[in-house]
């Protein structure tokens, strides 16, 4: 049976910036499936085929004080992707949603894969929220990446 090399993976943690100014990796601790895309880290996702893949990641973003800014993107073995970033102003102290879809990357056998964040402020952050109770609802992840194998 052929599968199409793929990854979901998401984190239930809530992420802050350590340091304003400096990025920092998006660690994930809940893997929902993969084939043929290897976790090799709490942030690294290694490639096991050469291809061309399509991102989809999906995060929730605060901050403590008003107009902060957060910013997500990609990078491929250290190197930011070109043009993957996203970029979130939190006005009013409001949670947002920062969406990074139909990016498609290309690498070779044994390239690794990172999410990478950064804030103008130490209270920007990922939030992840409990399982709810009235009404019963799931966890709500601080970050969501898939990853699918789109060609060849």
């Amino acid at each position: 049976m052929y599968s199409k090399a793929h990854l979901s993976t998401l984190d239930t943690t809530t992420q802050t910036i350590a340091v304003a100014g400096t990025p920092q990796v998006v660690t994930f601790n809940t893997a929902i499936q993969n084939d043929k895309i290897v976790r090799t880290s709490s942030s690294r996702f290694t490639f096991n085929e050469a291809g061309e893949y399509s991102i989809i990641l999906n995060a929730e973003v605060i901050a403590g004080v008003a107009n902060k800014v957060a910013d997500l993107w990609l990078r491929v073995n250290g190197t930011d992707v070109a043009n993957s970033n996203r970029k979130r102003t939190i006005i009013n102290n409001e949670t947002g949603l920062v969406v990074l879809s139909g990016l498609t990357i290309t690498v070779t056998a044994g390239q690794y894969v990172e999410v990478w964040f950064s804030g103008d402020s130490n209270t920007v952050a990922l939030p992840a929220s409990a399982a709810g109770v009235t009404p019963t609802r799931p966890i709500t992840p601080s970050v969501l990446l898939t990853i699918i194998k789109i060609h060849p």
